[in-house]
């Protein structure tokens, strides 16, 4: 079995069956895919995951070596905007090496953040910080 059918096998075994929805690395002009999982792990949540970033060797905050992918869940009302959300992560952990260990945070990048759009009557928006948990 290839790295992606075992990879493929593990995100489906959790994730519920792939529906073939996401974006190739090309449309994006970057070194991975991104894959997203329907009502997962709730109904009117999708979730995203990276597939291609662990070809790349990454460093962490503890100089700790390692492969990884991104997973990101986000409420429906988002689809339009959340693989912007996907590929800028993957590209900012793509671009600089680095790993992210349970916890760390990846401040936007204004030129690669992506803007997600406000409900109306909301408050402004506050920077977007993404927490890396452990899965």
């Amino acid at each position: 079995m290839t790295e992606g059918a075992v990879l493929m096998d593990h995100l489906e075994r959790f994730l519920g069956e792939f529906s073939g929805r996401g974006t190739a690395e090309p449309e994006w002009n970057v070194p991975f895919s991104v894959w997203q999982f329907d009502d997962v792990p709730e109904r009117e949540v999708t979730s995203l995951v990276t597939f291609g970033i662990s070809d790349h060797l990454l460093v962490g905050s503890d100089e700790g070596e390692r492969r990884q992918e991104v997973l990101l869940s986000m409420r429906k009302q988002y689809d339009d905007v959340s693989v912007e959300v996907a590929v800028s992560i993957g590209a900012y952990l793509v671009d600089r090496h680095v790993a992210l260990l349970e916890g760390e945070t990846v401040d936007g990048d204004s030129s690669r953040a992506a803007r997600l759009p406000r409900p109306t009557g909301s408050r402004p928006p506050r920077p977007h910080r993404f927490r890396a948990g452990a899965l």
